[in-house]
């Protein structure tokens, strides 16, 4: 076996090794904690090694800020399906991002200073660290040993370069620019170089001026400065050739960078629209497979070069019983999970707004229970069939018992007199209190409805669930910043269902609050009342 064929073989062990990891890591994050596929790959992408560590520091976080005032602190697998229906977001990739930076680079791989901080605490010390690095150094008569992507410099070897450092953890370019020199795994560093003569010397110096973070798909990922600042504009003249370099193919349209994504600090990245006009109206009519985000859509719109598609705002939700508390504040649980005889924990979580849909109130209903109440039920709320139909049942209890009704005696003394087993009074006082319990039930169906009807028109809402046609336009332009606006419509794909519920989810929404009145009464409604006697009364 030759040299090559050796390096080669060494190479496909060390890959299945590598393989090996991440799927004995991605499968930890997904048979023990409850992590999706998808997410738990994404959690490897980044963190690698300490994947499993930083979902449990995810767990932590989030289950701290899901606990909401006045109630429980919520169950592990609540958090884990929460995250798992939110995902793995831009803010969440950046910061562990920069927190696995700072562990790699800054704690040379040492977990264990970290291990007893809270997710913010690793964010504050990674910044800190990022922060730390300063400004970065200069090489003198440097000799480039990387090959060159693209190349600027004049015949004397003087001016500018990009260069390809193979490699996704760069020393030399955390050294040369201030930052942490890592991308994420599956990423190559280019780096725009300068190469100085000093003036009156026989020495140059070489500087590096912008680091590029481009995945092996294409994805041009970061683009920034010295210690990770925006990029100046003098170097965009040498920015936009990149995106006309090509891969090392025999196919002309196989582009060096072919979409976008970020990582840490995003907001510091070069973006297209940092172009000048003419040179992005160019650049479009060349590649306009680039300019598929909605906020570069938006600017070629606004110079006149294309028409920006409309969008359908209109969407339907339909939300579950038990996620309306997500929709709505000032809810209450109701019932929590319980052990039975045996030991065994029995019944779930439901809290208010559930109850509501579900139609019984029993367990929350604390009406006005008060037997001898009945005289005044009688004077105000039974109507005249009813009272014919109990001076009947009066009359049948009357002979039964050989009890002499006079006709000088009203309807209430005659009820005193023969009513010796409450059958007709509890009749009475059961029927007023599901009336009250009714109105009760109403108010509360009514005061949810309200603060549902915020979003738009409700079309259901029963024990089902809640069905609402929402225009999400005015809650989006409620945001009031073009470029937030733009963002979460790009991290949905203009999908409106997706943005809406991010919008409440992240708090940008101010959610309609169900709030009762503590002014309110009891108010029956005599038809129904009356209706419960009659029935009640036909079972004698």
């Amino acid at each position: 076996m030759n040299l090559n064929e050796e390096i080669k073989k060494i190479r496909q062990i060390i890959n299945s090794s590598i393989l090996i990891k991440e799927s004995s890591k991605v499968k930890i994050l997904t048979d023990k904690i409850g992590f999706t596929e998808n997410f738990a790959k994404d959690l490897y992408h980044i963190c690698g090694t300490f994947s499993v560590i930083m979902g449990n520091k995810i767990i932590d976080w989030a289950t701290i800020a899901l606990k909401k005032p006045d109630s429980s602190t919520p169950e592990k697998l609540t958090v884990v399906k929460y995250l798992n229906d939110v995902g793995l977001t831009r803010p969440w990739k950046e910061k562990l991002q920069e927190i696995i930076d700072f562990v790699r680079v800054g704690l040379n791989g040492n977990f264990s200073s970290l291990k007893n901080d809270s997710f913010d605490e690793m964010i504050t010390k990674a910044q800190k660290w990022h922060e730390s690095l300063g400004g970065g150094t200069a090489k003198i008569n440097y000799v480039e040993t990387h090959p060159i992507l693209l190349d600027f410099r004049d015949k004397n070897g003087l001016g500018f370069y990009w260069a390809n450092l193979e490699t996704n953890d760069s020393r030399e370019e955390c050294e040369r620019m201030g930052h942490c020199g890592r991308t994420a795994s599956g990423n190559i560093i280019y780096s725009l170089r300068e190469v100085i003569k000093i003036p009156g010397s026989k020495y140059s110096i070489n500087k590096s001026h912008l680091s590029a973070s481009i995945s092996k798909g294409g994805t041009l990922f970061q683009l920034k400065g010295p210690t990770n600042s925006k990029p100046k504009d003098v170097y965009q003249k040498f920015i936009t050739p990149l995106f006309y370099a090509l891969n090392d193919t025999e196919d002309e349209n196989d582009f060096l960078i072919q979409d976008f994504g970020t990582e840490y600090a995003s907001d510091r990245d070069f973006k297209l629209q940092d172009l000048p006009n003419d040179t992005l109206i160019n650049l479009y009519k060349n590649r306009p497979e680039l300019f598929e985000s909605r906020r570069l859509q938006r600017l070629l719109n606004k110079l006149g070069v294309i028409d920006t598609p409309k969008i359908n705002f209109n969407i339907k939700i339909e939300l579950d019983p038990s996620k309306i508390d997500d929709y709505v504040t000032g809810g209450w649980i109701v019932s929590r999970p319980r052990k039975n005889k045996e030991g065994k924990t029995v019944g779930r979580t439901v809290d208010i707004f559930e109850t509501i849909l579900s139609g019984d109130i029993w367990d929350i209903y604390d009406g006005y229970n008060d037997n001898n109440r009945w005289s005044d039920i009688l004077d105000y709320y039974i109507d005249n069939n009813n009272e014919k139909l109990i001076w009947e049942k009066v009359k049948i209890l009357s002979e039964k018992n050989d009890i002499e009704i006079t006709n000088d005696m009203n309807l209430e003394d005659s009820i005193k007199l023969v009513d010796d087993n409450w059958d007709i009074r509890n009749v009475l006082t059961s029927s007023s209190s599901d009336a009250e319990m009714d109105s009760y039930y109403n108010h509360l169906y009514k005061t949810l409805k309200d603060a549902l009807s915020e979003y738009g028109e409700i079309t259901k809402m029963d024990d089902t669930g809640v069905d609402i046609e929402v225009n999400v336009e005015p809650f989006l332009n409620a945001i009031g910043d073009n470029e937030l606006e733009d963002d979460v419509l790009e991290r949905c794909n203009d999908d409106i269902s997706c943005v809406f519920a991010e919008l409440v989810y992240d708090g940008t929404i101010d959610k309609p609050k169900f709030d009762i009145d503590d002014r309110w009464t009891p108010d029956i409604d005599d038809n129904y009342f009356n209706s419960m006697v009659k029935d009640r009364l036909s079972e004698f």
